[in-house]
């Protein structure tokens, strides 16, 4: 089994507190006719409050 990570930053946008994003939809996209399955996401780099701004999406291969 191989797994493959790959990473997202979400758009920092200091004016708001939040983001929308659809990039990782792409991705997950993208992938599925290589055969991959997507498995999860992990937070990489994070705000001190708490806001995600990277992280990866783990892909079976």
């Amino acid at each position: 089994m191989r797994y493959e990570y790959v990473r997202v930053a979400v758009d920092e946008n200091k004016r708001t507190a939040s983001a929308y994003m659809e990039s990782h939809r792409e991705i997950i996209d993208r992938k599925a006719p290589e055969g991959a399955h997507y498995v999860g996401w992990f937070p990489v780099r994070q705000t001190s409050s708490g806001k995600v701004l990277e992280f990866d999406l783990i892909f079976e291969m």
